[in-house]
């Protein structure tokens, strides 16, 4: 775990983790306020005892006494009920999971990344957040080719059993989505730019539930009941970056959101991918300038993406994957105890993924992470349905 998130140095306790979810759903108070208590707390908020301290005692640690008052004032109101939605891993239809920096179900990447939130909240499958993934961005207003090529290459993306994230806006964003989606078993998932009970623009709640449907996520910092705001959106884009490998530009103004999000994967040093289109094109303008400038690889297939993070980020995320063995050798790679035990359950004939997750008593998130590697191995191969057989 990355030293930002300064966890407890006996671990986060139940009462540390009510607090925390307090502080965050306090109006007036983020991170860096929440992230002064906690090097002042380095044993805990509880056993640093911040449930008794007072707005004056609190002042000591650099908090105004507007801020402070505020702290004191929530975590006094917790009243021995966890605040705010639901346990990680158990959203009840419709509700969401409250997913701290701490949990288990935080995303990986995104933990490690400079500024993570400390909180999110999500609607949908928690454990796809923690999928290996390509972020896919551009405009929301691009032409058909910017529109198929962000589809077509987010779908051989998720063909691969790799997650697409995006941030659920009209136009580039949408397609991506989509394109996900139309693979089998593809999962994506939205980082949103408001509160997880708001889906903006409204016309995308359908897109949203379909993918909370698809085993898919909706993922947002903000606590519910946050009225929207124009700035929250360059926020939302350091999440976005930071819970991928890498970040793919399809269209794009040379000062856009999207290029916001291509300058956080670049700052976190992951991985950049960029589209070329007509040179004549001002929506071309922020890809070319990403490859002119050498940052960001020219991408033309989804094969060029994976190809790219195979070696290194890829093989890091999923435990080292070594390359799939060179054609004609008979050499066979070499697989983990729970890739063994998900290959056993595997058919040459095709195998639904529910019959593999009923039979596996694997979570949905550490199944689906365990037969990506099998396919990235070329032990097996997906199937639409999503099913999957073993390789001849």
């Amino acid at each position: 775990m990355s030293n930002r998130s300064y966890p407890p140095a006996a671990g986060p306790s139940e009462a540390d983790r009510r607090m925390l979810i307090a502080m965050h759903e306090t109006p007036g108070i983020g991170r860096k306020s929440i992230r002064a208590l906690m090097e002042a707390m380095p044993q805990g908020f509880a056993a640093g005892g911040l449930h008794r301290a007072s707005a004056a005692e609190l002042q000591r640690y650099g908090l105004s006494p507007a801020k402070a008052a505020a702290i004191a004032g929530s975590i006094a109101a917790l009243g021995g009920r966890p605040p705010g939605g639901r346990a990680p891993r158990a959203p009840a239809e419709g509700g969401y999971a409250v997913v701290t920096i701490w949990d288990d179900a935080y995303p990986p990447l995104l933990r490690e990344t400079a500024d993570p939130p400390l909180v999110l909240y999500v609607r949908g499958e928690p454990d796809a957040l923690r999928l290996p993934a390509v972020a896919i961005v551009g405009t929301r207003v691009p032409t058909a080719y910017g529109r198929r090529a962000a589809g077509d290459l987010a779908e051989q993306v998720a063909r691969t059993g790799i997650a697409v994230a995006s941030g659920l806006a009209r136009g580039v964003d949408a397609a991506a989505h989509e394109g996900a989606m139309r693979a089998p078993g593809g999962i994506t998932v939205a980082v949103m730019a408001t509160s997880i009970d708001t889906v903006y623009p409204p016309d995308h709640r359908l897109l949203a539930r379909r993918i909370v449907d698809s085993g898919g996520a909706l993922v947002s910092e903000y606590p519910p009941g946050t009225p929207p705001h124009p700035g929250l959106f360059p926020e939302r884009n350091r999440i976005i970056a930071g819970l991928s490998l890498g970040t793919l530009v399809v269209e794009a103004a040379e000062r856009s959101g999207a290029m916001i999000t291509a300058q956080h994967a670049q700052s976190e040093s992951r991985a950049l991918f960029a589209v070329p289109g007509p040179i004549s094109s001002p929506k071309s303008e922020g890809p070319h300038k990403l490859i002119r400038d050498g940052v960001a690889k020219l991408v033309a297939s989804g094969a060029d993406i994976i190809e790219e993070l195979r070696p290194g980020p890829l093989a890091w995320a999923m435990g080292e994957l070594p390359s799939p063995s060179a054609g004609g050798s008979d050499a066979r790679p070499e697989l983990s105890a729970d890739e063994r035990r998900v290959l056993d359950l595997i058919e040459w004939e095709p195998v639904a993924f529910d019959r593999i997750l009923e039979r596996s008593g694997f979570g949905f998130g550490h199944l689906h992470a365990v037969l990506l590697s099998l396919t990235m191995k070329n032990v097996i191969t997906a199937l639409p349905g999503p099913s999957y057989t073993r390789v001849g």
